[in-house]
């Protein structure tokens, strides 16, 4: 089953073009600094120093203009306890068609342009604020420097509903570190904690200058990703 229509993608900036805040900040910690409605956060410093920008980077053919980019400073050790994320948090009252909570419970599929300078295995889970339950899947970064659309899948919670209101009860992360306390073996599946991404993560902020870029990141109900949903700037 594959997604259709308009005001599928519950992202919202997933183009990364809109920042009011701020294009560029360096060594800003966590929170929201550049790119509107995407957070980066962390425990344990696991960021450390490091700059992130909109830039008018973005594969071509896509009708896609910006990304957000994140460039390593120096490096830093993940620890068990550290781990460094950008993420996007949903209100529950636009996730209510997930069906979460009941044997009707949808799958839904992240879909997403990346770019880094490091190759390999990459974590990005599901989270629900709300009831402290995590999915995690992984995926793969082939080449280097080289915009790669990726597509992830995850089955729908039948156990645990998501409130009908404006609370922070779903996050969309993608992890650059991550230690082993927030590290599990299951993959793509619903559980109680905070887990991040699997033992084959790639700590991409232990290398100094390392690189990662993001843009056209849509999550969407079904098991296929479809062509990501433009919208107007003002929406």
């Amino acid at each position: 089953v594959g997604g259709g229509g308009v005001n599928r993608n519950v992202i919202i900036n997933g183009n990364m073009s809109v920042a009011q805040r701020s294009t560029s900040e360096t060594n800003p910690g966590g929170g929201y600094n550049v790119i509107d409605r995407f957070r980066i956060s962390q425990n344990g410093g696991g960021l450390g120093n490091f700059t992130e920008a909109q830039v008018a980077d973005a594969p071509s053919g896509t009708g896609l203009t910006n990304s957000l980019k994140f460039t390593k400073s120096g490096s830093t050790s993940i620890a068990s306890g550290t781990t460094a994320f950008f993420q996007q948090n949903i209100e529950g009252q636009n996730l209510q068609h997930l069906k979460y909570g009941t044997s009707s419970a949808l799958p839904v599929t992240a879909s997403f342009y990346v770019k880094s300078s490091l190759t390999g295995t990459f974590g990005i889970n599901l989270e629900q604020n709300g009831n402290s339950r995590h999915n995690v899947q992984t995926y793969t970064i082939s080449s280097a420097n080289t915009w790669e659309l990726k597509s992830v899948t995850f089955v729908g919670d039948t156990a645990s509903a998501l409130a009908n209101d404006n609370t922070n009860e779903l996050s969309l992360r993608f992890v650059m570190g991550a230690g082993s306390d927030y590290q599990t073996s299951s993959t793509n599946t619903w559980a109680a904690g905070d887990k991040h991404t699997t033992s084959s993560q790639v700590q991409l902020v232990e290398t100094d200058g390392a690189t990662f870029f993001l843009t056209g990141v849509q999550l969407e109900i079904g098991q296929n990703a479809t062509e990501f949903e433009h919208e107007p700037f003002e929406t």
